[in-house]
């Protein structure tokens, strides 16, 4: 497997996209400040926006190094971050790490 970074992948309804720091405020309110949304997760929800504005620069910095690929999957009727979240992460040439994670007001929601 060949690692060639975070790519922008578009279906009629989906967008897969890289994370932008401005992805700040929609993710941390619409879920990772969610206890009921991060119960399941390895990581506890998230206190304070800044927290997860460095998790996101994170991210970012590991696109250019091409250590890990992070994207965000969402509904292309949504603006914000608000509907089905997919954080797809490539550790190695033999693991892929998939996780959905919805926003609490869109559980149910048709994608």
């Amino acid at each position: 497997m060949n690692h060639c970074g975070t790519k922008t992948l578009e279906t009629k309804r989906l967008v897969l996209r890289k994370f932008h720091l401005n992805d700040a405020e929609d993710m941390f309110r619409n879920w990772a400040s969610n206890p009921n949304v991060t119960k399941f997760l390895i990581w506890e929800p998230y206190t304070n926006v800044d927290d997860v504005r460095a998790y996101i620069q994170s991210c970012i910095d590991c696109y250019e190094k091409r250590i890990t690929t992070t994207g965000l999957l969402n509904t292309k009727k949504t603006v914000r971050l608000s509907a089905i979240s997919a954080l797809l992460n490539l550790r190695s040439k033999h693991a892929v790490r998939l996780s959905v994670i919805v926003s609490a007001k869109n559980t149910g929601a048709r994608v």
